[in-house]
């Protein structure tokens, strides 16, 4: 009984000794990601989307400022038109 446990004392302390071999890993491991880079430009969103419909808020809120009075929109400098 005795010497069974000398032996698996021996054995694990084996398993652990090749375990524990602090030698550097051979395997090197570089991920690529394919990505593209396009210079951003204005330009109008309907050359993408043309469709008809209604569209749906799923969540909907109030604003509200923290300051009362009224105020007056006025025209946009660029366009002409006034801010809605």
């Amino acid at each position: 009984m005795k010497n069974i446990k000398l032996l698996l004392m021996m054995a694990a302390v084996g398993v652990a000794a090749i375990s524990c071999n602090n030698q550097p890993q051979s395997e090197s491991t570089e991920l690529a990601v394919p990505v593209s880079v396009e210079n951003v430009k204005k330009s109008s969103i309907s050359q993408y989307i043309n469709t008809t419909g209604t569209a749906m808020a799923i969540y909907e809120t109030d604003l509200t400022s923290e300051v009362t009075g009224e105020y007056n929109l006025q025209t946009n400098p660029a366009t002409g038109k006034p801010l809605n």
